[in-house]
């Protein structure tokens, strides 16, 4: 069914035959908004948690550094 036969049957008058088309229409209308709806809702639950962002931030420190901070510590206790 298409929009052209719905507005064929609205042309013609024939209401009765053009309301199943409308109905068909309009659910697969809602269909979409519905799976558009869910697919956006999806990517707001499982990618708010990636803190992957957090870890780019981070400053990456050398081997000769890394030993130094653990040389520190060591002398410290």
């Amino acid at each position: 069914m298409s929009i052209e036969n719905f507005i064929d049957k609205i042309q013609t008058q024939d209401f009765t035959n053009a309301s199943p088309i409308f109905g068909e229409l309009m659910s697969s209308k809602l269909a979409d908004a519905l799976d558009q709806a869910k697919i956006k809702i999806a990517n707001e639950v499982f990618n708010a948690g990636d803190d992957d962002d957090e870890d780019e931030d981070l400053e990456e420190l050398s081997d000769e550094e890394i030993d130094e901070i653990l040389d520190d510590e060591d002398d410290e206790e």
